[in-house]
């Protein structure tokens, strides 16, 4: 599975667990409230591959100290991983690799670095199949 489709999943499913939690609640949300509710969750990774990490970081102004403007969600994203590298090279005292290596395993960033746009085209093209799994678990709920 490409790293692509690794990311879209886990948007899909925090899409999918902050639709059933709205209703559960008895809730009703449309694309763009749903698209805004996983944005503002912690994805679990970077959805990067170790090399391409490493050749990225390796390449960035050391230290990338101008905070970027937030709507430059890449570049925010290569700073947040930056900055976590530098952090566990300094309490773990190991090498760039095995830091950047722990980082992308172990810790999560703190935001989704996507746009709103890219949300919902990920969500749009996976709707059916989430309501089709919300309708399912209302039901189990509901037996």
């Amino acid at each position: 599975m490409h790293i692509k489709d690794i990311k879209r999943n886990a948007f899909v499913g925090q899409a999918v667990t902050a639709l059933s939690r709205a209703h559960a609640s008895g809730e009703e949300i449309d694309l763009d409230t749903l698209v805004d509710r996983v944005l503002a969750q912690r994805p679990p990774a970077f959805f990067l591959g170790l090399e391409y990490a490493c050749t990225v970081l390796k390449r960035l102004p050391e230290p990338m100290l101008e905070v970027p403007d937030p709507q430059q969600l890449k570049i925010c994203m290569w700073r947040d991983l930056q900055l976590n590298v530098k952090r566990t090279q300094t309490l773990r005292n190991c090498t760039f690799r095995q830091a950047v290596e722990f980082v992308l395993n172990y810790v999560r960033p703190q935001r989704w670095y996507i746009s709103h746009l890219q949300g919902r085209r990920m969500l749009r093209n996976n709707l059916k199949q989430t309501r089709l799994v919300i309708s399912l678990v209302k039901t189990s709920q509901g037996a």
